[in-house]
């Protein structure tokens, strides 16, 4: 299915008409590749200029509702992009911190079990990799932070490969732009999007909510595909088309451009 370029005049007019009609929107938005140009050094990944200030400004409407939703470390999100009013939803869904609520962690392991078997894991990979791959330790999950393709591939075979060999079923090993992660299995973006909506439906005694989702990373695909009625944009950046978004943008200049539509 050919995607639809958001920008262009006939699709902008078609999406604001479907905004319009709603009762009540869920914003939901990753950061880098997204809200932010791609940096070698992410702690310096700063959201594309204005975009701060047009979020700001989003929240001010009383029937709109927003939630950053990114692999990074939640601590880590929170401190790239301070709001009031904003949610986040850090490590691919798996912590989730809304405004309304106490931080929570999905799935729920027994935490010093987890531990012990995840840190033995982590030491061992450790040894079978090279040393310019960065790791991210997370608590709970693991990032690799790879240079290339070629090193991407070797750390996604190396982990699942152990993984299978230590039979643990509880985790799983998924990829995205230059990173190979480690998590509990079970969960993802998409299942946090219907976690997220549902709890802002009831907080807020809301009948329903029109998700609207952006992403550009692999990841974001579990995402998109439980946007069944509301509007799912892939950011292309430099990558292709292989989505299964209705609509893209190339950018986050182009997504600024976007939520500027929507004040």
């Amino acid at each position: 299915m050919n995607k639809k370029y958001l920008l262009q005049e006939r699709s902008l007019k078609e999406v604001k008409n479907k905004i319009e009609a709603a009762e009540n929107i869920f914003l939901f938005l990753d950061y880098d590749g997204t809200l932010a140009p791609f940096s070698d050094k992410p702690e310096q990944a700063d959201a594309f200029p204005g975009i701060k200030a047009v979020l700001k400004r989003l929240l001010c409407r009383s029937d709109l509702y927003i939630c950053l939703i990114s692999g990074r470390a939640l601590n880590d999100l929170e401190s790239m992009l301070k709001l009031k009013g904003l949610n986040y939803a850090g490590s691919h869904g798996l912590e989730i911190d809304l405004n309304f609520a106490e931080k929570v962690i999905y799935p729920i392991y027994k935490k010093d079990e987890f531990r012990s078997v995840f840190e033995e894991l982590l030491s061992d990979i450790e040894l079978k990799i090279n040393d310019d791959i960065k790791i991210e330790d997370k608590g709970f999950a693991a990032a690799f932070h790879c240079n290339n393709d070629l090193e991407k591939v070797s750390v996604q075979k190396t982990l699942e490969t152990k993984i299978k060999k230590l039979s643990l079923d509880n985790l799983e090993v998924i990829s995205g732009r230059q990173v190979v992660e480690i998590r509990p299995a079970g969960w993802n973006k998409g299942k946090a999007v219907n976690y997220i909506a549902d709890r802002f439906k009831k907080q807020y005694n809301l009948n329903s909510g029109y998700n609207i989702y952006l992403g550009d990373d692999r990841t974001d695909e579990d995402a998109f595909a439980v946007i069944e009625k509301g509007l799912s944009i892939y950011v292309k950046n430099s990558g292709d088309l292989h989505t299964s978004a209705e609509y893209y943008l190339n950018n986050p200049e182009e997504v600024y451009l976007f939520l500027r539509n929507l004040l």
